[in-house]
């Protein structure tokens, strides 16, 4: 498996692991769903730049990019339940998480940001941005 495939199956692999009662479907990119009338979360992984570290060949790279997962909820129920959804996402992609990937580790760079809700027309979403650096 190419390194990029390995990072994004590792941290989908690290948000299907989160644990929330109720549990939440969750909407993968370029996976069928259907939306339920109920919650669900959203996943987008964006990808960024790849850097190499050093000159001589078979050196490491350094890979960057951010996993966005939006907590979405039915309008007309208050901001703060997808919130709370949104903060056990944040806490579960903590500042401190490292999962190993062969020949490195993945890193999470910051706290992951919990943005303003976004209002649809059926619908809230509170977005995490989860920002991540690897080396491999």
């Amino acid at each position: 498996m190419a390194v990029e495939s390995t990072i994004q199956n590792l941290l989908f692999s690290r948000l299907a692991s989160l644990v929330l009662s109720p549990t939440l479907p969750i909407a993968w990119p370029n996976v069928a769903f259907t939306p339920p009338t109920g919650p669900y979360l959203r996943v987008s992984y964006l990808p960024n730049t790849t850097t190499r570290l050093t000159i001589k060949d078979g050196g490491f790279n350094q890979y960057m990019g951010i996993l966005q997962v939006s907590a979405v909820y039915p309008v007309g129920q208050g901001e703060i339940t997808p919130r709370k959804t949104a903060e056990k996402i944040a806490d579960h992609f903590n500042d401190t998480l490292r999962i190993p990937m062969a020949p490195g580790n993945i890193r999470v760079m910051k706290r992951p940001d919990i943005g303003s809700a976004i209002q649809e027309a059926d619908r809230i979403q509170v977005p995490v941005t989860i920002q991540w650096v690897a080396y491999a």
